[in-house]
């Protein structure tokens, strides 16, 4: 079948057809469409199929999803068929103008299920305990989310299989946010709540020495609701409530220590607290707690035997007159407890105490501020062997035998340096840097506006959105390097192309970021036309023309041969050469032609002149 511009369809096989002379005989290629493939997507992606086009546009193809039917119009080969529900999307027909189709094929649409989680939580905690979140996941591992705590970004989790569990401290309505498990985002998320109950008050009371018989006291005033009980003790006249009433009995030769425990229950929270109690016999004077200790710390001693005790030099302890005191010195020293009855019997002992020096904590920094990442080096002055060091910074902690270390603070910031000395005596001493260490940043970012430039409309605006205080120098590949704090440039207007802009940035501390972006510029009008063809009526190639990416409002199409005369020129679109000399009536030649299109792509766009040349073949 055929057809024509002014009479419609033909049957060339009528034997009584017959054509004027000059009518043009147009033979239309018929439709064909096929499709196949499988694709899987999560329910909210949209995805296109691609089906193969062949054959006279445009063309109307009917197909169905699941069995509804929808029918569309193909204008160009790119065509896609937009798919969004899950399931078999099959070609039904398919036709042009003049020309019915055929068509082949299927494709399906298989959709990912969502990943969801399940969240198991203690009713409870107690204030200071840990809480264990588990969540089980179901969907494709690894996952990954963001917990929420009262609304606010607690953390990123990731977890390779279908278990995790995390631990949690605060009282807060926690929130997985955002679970994706390989394939998909979840749309929902999980709220848990986690309770966090005060602990009661236990509060024994303060160590204390005693004399035989002599009765005290112990624990403070009750809070309401909550449930006091002691650990038995043979002196204890109570075991529940507070206070209780506590009566010492030592019949022996030495002071008698116990330690009496009190445990406080409320809401299922429980406190503990412990009161060491001495009690006194007769006198003798006795040094219990001798030890070494290091320069400027100190160390319990207590003194057994008797009512009155007397510590000397008194400067060195922190109760001269109290049976259990602290002791501390600087050096090597002698001291000497003096213990009194209630008789006036007196005693007393000299003991020698040994005092280590402390190792040397004071440090030095390589470099206290500068750009991250910023490298520092520490160094303790005068640190010496046999010592071990614990520096801390940046949230982290490092153990060293010797006295350097070199850190790197990647964030801006301001951070605390502490180093910790320990002598191989087991001395420590803390130090920390006079001023913080200062870590500056900068980044680098714009935007530009259109964001689809085309060649008629090439200018584009650049917005700096770096921070506010910084230098800016702008670099479009090779073509211009600019200063300022935003950029207008007009792209080259000839032809399409894409180019690389780069904005780099230097903030007041001496920091530099740099980032960079591809433009593209796009054509408004393109066109394909080959380089020969052969008008021997065949059937293939016998024209010669451009194939054009619209439709111009404007448009003229000449050739010449190479005396430069016109063999053909024409203001149609649509119309092309077929090897006819100017007057129509003979062929040219084979031979080499020059050809012209001048064409508005439209009324706002200045009209394009394309020129090259074609070889005709007979």
């Amino acid at each position: 079948m055929v057809g024509n511009a002014a009479a419609g369809g033909v049957d060339l096989s009528d034997p009584f057809l017959s054509v004027a002379a000059g009518t043009p005989v147009i033979f239309y290629e018929s439709p064909e469409v096929s499709l196949s493939g499988e694709l899987e997507a999560c329910p909210y992606d949209t995805i296109f199929f691609a089906p193969v086009v062949s054959g006279a546009l445009p063309q109307s193809l009917t197909y169905s999803i699941n069995g509804d039917s929808f029918t569309e119009t193909i204008s160009d080969f790119n065509f896609e068929i937009e798919a969004t529900t899950p399931g078999d999307y099959t070609l039904t027909s398919v036709s042009a103008e003049w020309c019915p189709g055929s068509v082949e094929g299927s494709a399906e649409l298989v959709h990912y299920a969502l990943p969801s989680a399940t969240a198991i939580i203690d009713d409870f905690i107690c204030e200071g305990d840990t809480a264990t979140l588990a969540l089980e996941f179901e969907g494709e591992p690894a996952f990954s989310f963001d917990l929420l705590q009262d609304g606010v970004f607690f953390g990123a989790f990731s977890a390779n299989n279908a278990a995790l569990e995390v631990e949690l401290q605060t009282e807060a309505v926690y929130t997985v946010a955002g679970l994706t498990d390989e394939r998909c985002t979840a749309s929902d998320s999980i709220d848990i709540f986690l309770e966090v109950r005060p602990l009661p008050v236990a509060d024994a009371g303060a160590d204390t020495t005693l004399c035989h018989g002599s009765q005290t006291s112990f624990g403070t005033a009750p809070a309401t609701g909550t449930v006091y009980t002691w650990e038995p003790n043979p002196d204890l006249i109570s075991t529940s409530g507070t206070p209780v009433n506590f009566l010492p009995d030592n019949l022996g030769d030495t002071p008698a220590s116990t330690v009496l425990y009190l445990n406080a229950a409320l809401n299922g929270c429980e406190a503990n607290d412990s009161v060491n109690v001495t009690v006194y016999p007769i006198p003798e004077a006795e040094i219990f707690g001798l030890e070494p200790f290091c320069s400027g710390d100190s160390i319990d001693l207590f003194g057994a035997g008797a009512v009155t005790t007397l510590w000397s030099p008194a400067s060195g302890f922190s109760d001269p007159n109290a049976a259990i005191t602290r002791f501390s010195a600087e050096t090597i020293m002698d001291i000497t407890l003096v213990v009194i009855n209630e008789n006036g019997c007196r005693d007393s002992v000299i003991q020698n105490i040994d005092v280590f020096n402390l190792p040397p904590a004071a440090f030095s920094v390589s470099d206290p501020e500068g750009c991250a990442p910023h490298e520092v080096e520490f160094e303790v002055i005068d640190g010496g062997e046999n010592t071990q060091y614990v520096w801390a910074t940046d949230g982290r902690s490092f153990a060293r035998e010797t006295p350097f270390l070199t850190y790197t603070f990647n964030n801006e910031g301001t951070y605390p340096v502490f180093v910790t000395a320990t002598s191989a005596e087991g001395c420590s001493d803390t130090s920390s840097f006079p001023i913080d260490i200062a870590v500056y940043d900068t980044y680098a970012d714009f935007r530009f506006e259109p964001e689809e430039p085309t060649v008629s409309e090439p200018r584009t605006a650049f917005f700096n959105q770096s921070p506010l205080d910084v230098s800016s120098i702008w670099q479009v590949d090779s073509l211009v390097e600019s200063e300022g704090r935003n950029l207008t440039y007009f792209f080259p207007d000839v032809v399409g192309d894409t180019y690389e802009v780069c904005l780099d940035v230097m903030s007041p501390e001496g920091c530099t970021a740099r980032r960079c972006r591809t433009v593209t510029v796009a054509d408004d009008f393109f066109l394909y036309i080959p380089n020969a063809f052969t008008p021997d009526a065949d059937g293939l190639n016998d024209l010669f023309g451009p194939v054009l990416s619209n439709r111009p409002v404007e448009y003229n199409f000449w050739i010449a041969n190479r005396k430069g005369q016109i063999v053909f020129e024409t203001d149609d679109p649509d119309e092309k050469w077929n090897g006819g000399g100017s007057d129509r009536e003979y062929y040219e030649g084979t031979d080499v032609y020059i050809w012209q299109i001048t064409a508005r792509p439209d009324f706002d766009i200045d009209p394009k002149t394309y020129r090259g040349s074609v070889i005709l073949l007979r």
